[in-house]
């Protein structure tokens, strides 16, 4: 009875999802302070959706996650670990949207050194995301 219909292919799912933070970053834009923490985490949540899309949705998630560093950035001390994380995140989405060499690879790699630096002085050298950093560094992603 006026129910949407549910979409029956997990792309489907995803675009639905993608569509859904869409229309709430519209929302939120329009009636929260520009520097409110949830435009970030919604901007961070369109980034994750977008990722799900694979390589299509990667240039455009990696915007998201540049906007969500933004806020991070602007909310956290320096050097917090949610910076370290995400920008592990970004260094990941830009090394898989690029060829080497390209702009993103190039701000791939400063993201990655950046991370890896941070996280492994909040936890140490054999961090998880830390290795992950350096393999990616190192060419080995």
């Amino acid at each position: 009875h006026g129910r949407a219909a549910i979409p029956d292919s997990p792309r489907a799912l995803i675009l639905a999802a993608v569509d859904k933070y869409r229309q709430a970053l519209a929302v939120r834009s329009a009636v929260l302070h520009p520097r409110n923490q949830m435009l970030g985490a919604t901007h961070a949540a369109l980034c994750d959706a977008l990722t799900e899309l694979g390589q299509e949705g990667l240039v455009q998630a990696a915007g998201h996650a540049e906007i969500a560093l933004e806020y991070i950035t602007a909310s956290y001390p320096p050097d917090s670990s949610a910076e370290g994380f995400q920008r592990a995140k970004l260094a990941e989405m830009l090394t898989a949207s690029g060829p080497p060499g390209s702009t993103a690879r190039v701000a791939a790699e400063e993201h990655a050194v950046r991370a890896a630096a941070i996280l492994s002085a909040h936890f140490g050298e054999l961090n998880e995301t830390v290795l992950r950093m350096r393999r990616l560094l190192l060419g080995n992603d």
